[in-house]
């Protein structure tokens, strides 16, 4: 499975409620009936994270270092946007469900948490403006940005990629919510329960 620092666990947690809720389909879900992880849901995404590297070797014109570094950026890019869904999800189930037990607790109630979320979204949306489009904050404040100096590739080059692979991400996606939907709906009309899941994740010893 692919993993970068700073973002294994989130990664970790992500394929593996993908494949606890059968997205895309439901031969996804599977777990290993020893290890207890998403199987093929890791293997899926080894095989994207290796070819988006090869992409990138393709596309992104620089030594090995360069297209690493281009290659790791776009990885936690694509991992910060997810938390412009993740955090007002959060807020939501806070206003809807207030009264749902939780294992946190945040000071001043549901005004500290709504606090607590705003300031965390604004970096999120300036954390996910520079990563997608750098340089353009520092040159508005006036500090010196040489693209390839830093990037160690030119910006069409790193544009092309970082905003392909939103783009990709984004249709894949949405195949897998219409994927997913059209499952429900086939199980649905045959009286089929939903079976996997958690209920279908084997116990670790």
């Amino acid at each position: 499975m692919d993993r970068f620092p700073g973002a294994s666990d989130d990664v970790w947690r992500g394929s593996t409620a993908a494949a606890d809720g059968g997205f895309f389909t439901r031969a996804l879900g599977t777990f290993h009936p020893r290890l207890g992880t998403p199987v093929r849901t890791n293997l899926l995404s080894g095989a994207v994270a290796t070819v988006f590297m090869l992409a990138a070797m393709r596309f992104a014109n620089g030594d090995a270092a360069d297209v690493f570094a281009v290659v790791l950026t776009v990885a936690v890019t694509t991992l910060l946007l997810s938390y412009l869904v993740v955090i007002p999800a959060l807020v939501l189930l806070r206003i809807r469900r207030p009264d749902v037990p939780r294992p946190y607790h945040v000071p001043f109630g549901t005004r500290g948490f709504l606090l607590c979320g705003a300031l965390v979204y604004a970096w999120i949306l300036i954390g996910s403006w520079s990563a997608l489009f750098p340089g353009v904050l520092e040159q508005l404040f006036g500090i010196d940005y040489v693209f390839h100096d830093v990037r160690g590739v030119s910006r069409a080059s790193f544009e092309a990629f970082s905003l392909g692979t939103v783009v990709v991400l984004l249709i894949v996606g949405v195949m897998g919510v219409a994927v997913a939907r059209r499952e429900g709906t086939a199980r649905a009309a045959t009286g089929e329960a939903r079976t996997w899941g958690v209920s279908r994740r084997p116990r670790v010893a």
